[in-house]
């Protein structure tokens, strides 16, 4: 039998190792999360002056009592070092979970600058 809370704890430190600390920001208040930007992707747009970035950002599920929300949050990335905010990303997809057996291990999220 897979001890799932062992797997959590696992990515948990995988994330937390190649990630950095991140805000999820909402009307209601900020909560403090890492994140692991996993890809990248321009998409590009006739006729505008400015590509926005895709991004598959993934985040750490320990410590976020409330789980994110596309229609409610922005993801702030901050600095690693000076834990300045260094830019805010819009959630443009819904929240994906890797979650067997009900256990959240990580959250999958889409965001676009």
């Amino acid at each position: 039998m897979v001890n799932w809370l062992d797997k959590r704890a696992t990515a948990t430190g995988m994330i937390s190792k190649y990630g950095a600390r991140a805000i999820l920001r909402r009307a209601s208040g900020d909560r403090d999360c890492i994140a692991f930007v996993d890809s990248e992707s321009p998409r590009p747009r006739d006729g505008q002056l400015r590509n926005p970035v895709d991004r598959s950002i993934l985040v750490v599920a320990d410590g976020l009592s409330v789980p994110p929300d596309a229609e409610k949050d922005h993801l702030v990335l901050l600095d690693p070092v000076t834990a300045v905010e260094v830019e805010s990303l819009r959630l443009i997809a819904p929240i994906g979970k890797f979650a067997p057996a009900g256990v959240v291990v990580y959250w999958e999220i889409q965001a676009r600058a």
